[in-house]
C-alpha cells in the first residue's frame, strides 16, 4: 500500500512537470530514474529527453510503446501537444 508521503511526492512531481509527456510518465508512476532504466539512458540524457521529448529516438519510442501500452503515434501526439500549445501562446 502506498503511504501518504509517497502520494504527496508523486502529486508534487506531476505539478512540477514541464511537458505533457512528463505528466504521462508521472501518472504512470515512472520516475526520472525508472525512465532512464526503461530506455537504457543515463544522467543528462534523461533530463534532456524530459525537457524536450521531441529529441527522443525511434528506438526509445518503441520501448515506451511496449512499456506504456500506447502506440508510438499516441506518444508522438502527446509530445506535439506541447508544441501546439507553445505556438498558440506566441500568437
Amino acid at each position: 500500500m502506498t503511504n501518504k508521503r509517497d502520494l504527496i511526492t508523486k502529486f508534487r512531481k506531476m505539478r512540477e512537470a514541464k511537458t505533457e509527456f512528463e505528466v504521462l510518465l508521472r501518472m504512470r508512476g515512472i520516475s526520472d530514474r525508472k525512465f532512464g532504466m526503461i530506455c537504457d539512458i543515463k544522467g543528462s540524457t534523461i533530463v534532456k529527453y524530459l525537457q524536450d521529448p521531441t529529441l527522443l529516438r525511434v528506438k526509445h519510442l518503441k520501448i515506451l510503446e511496449n512499456f506504456l501500452a500506447l502506440s508510438v503515434s499516441e506518444i508522438v501526439e502527446l509530445i506535439y501537444l506541447d508544441i501546439d500549445e507553445e505556438e498558440d501562446e506566441r500568437d
